[in-house]
């Protein structure tokens, strides 16, 4: 059984500068601590979620702000500012960050080209062996890993 098509990532890179984006800055002053927080805790959500787009529903506010540690009303005023500013859209019943998304493009291209290629592309006629295929052992990954930490 193939292994299910991914259409989110497990890391996110957090930019050192962050805090001195005047829209973050914005935030900051309005919202002090708590709206940098629940800004960096929407990432990651937005991240783990499928296609990078949360289903902005009331059940999945309250979820949130008690993953966050805010009230309902104090998340829904921080989002609405955080769409004021234009740092996430909202789409339908759907939020995202078009810049967070921008910023998975080699993922989501990487990912892309690999379920495009097919089988004839990937297996060579040395490699058949009683008519079935070899796996590959020697197929090493592209140096560009958008998720990779380094320390």
């Amino acid at each position: 059984m193939a292994r299910p098509k991914r259409h989110n990532a497990d890391y996110h890179s957090h930019d050192a500068n962050m805090r001195n984006d005047p829209r973050i800055k914005a935030v900051r002053n309005k919202f002090s601590h708590t709206g940098y927080a629940v800004w960096n805790f929407l990432l990651e959500v937005l991240t783990s979620t499928d296609h990078f787009k949360l289903e902005w529903s009331e059940l999945n506010i309250e979820i949130m702000s008690g993953d966050f540690d805010v009230t309902t009303e104090e998340l829904g005023e921080i989002v609405d500012y955080f769409i004021k500013l234009k740092l996430v859209q909202k789409e339908g019943d759907f939020l995202l960050c078009k810049k967070h998304i921008e910023n998975f493009s080699g993922l989501i291209t990487k990912r892309e080209n690999r379920a495009n290629k097919t089988v004839s592309e990937s297996l060579n006629p040395e490699d058949m062996s009683f008519g079935k295929p070899k796996p590959q052992l020697n197929v090493v990954s592209g140096v560009q890993n958008p998720q990779s930490k380094v320390k």
